[in-house]
């Protein structure tokens, strides 16, 4: 989790000019005490049975629909197809849309 935050921070911030708050479940690894979160990222945790405030959830089954009963010889091969799908729901709002549902959502425009 460390890794990933420090990762969006820099893709998202590179020169640190921008706070960066991230929604978080309750999940251990996204709560825990001793990560690592970097001084521009700021984690906002979620109120516990609210799945209407975690619009990625959703996202899950189509980036598995991609590698579901899949073998593959290290990292590489394993993410060839999930950034292949990212990329292909990047360019299908409208599947994004139609797969998170929320009201919200549902309204932004493409």
């Amino acid at each position: 989790m460390a890794a990933a935050l420090g990762e969006f921070a820099r893709w998202a911030g590179p020169a640190g000019e921008r706070l960066l708050v991230v929604p978080v479940d309750n999940a251990g690894w996204h709560v825990a005490r001793r990560l690592a979160v970097p001084p521009d990222v700021v984690r906002h945790r979620l109120p516990p049975r609210t799945p209407d405030l975690q619009p990625a959830e959703p996202l899950w089954p189509p980036l598995r629909a991609v590698v579901a009963n899949e073998g593959f010889d290290d990292l590489e091969a394993l993410e060839r197809p999930l950034i292949g799908r990212c990329r292909w729901l990047i360019d299908h709002p409208e599947v994004v849309r139609g797969a998170v549902g929320f009201h919200w959502a549902v309204a932004l425009n493409g």
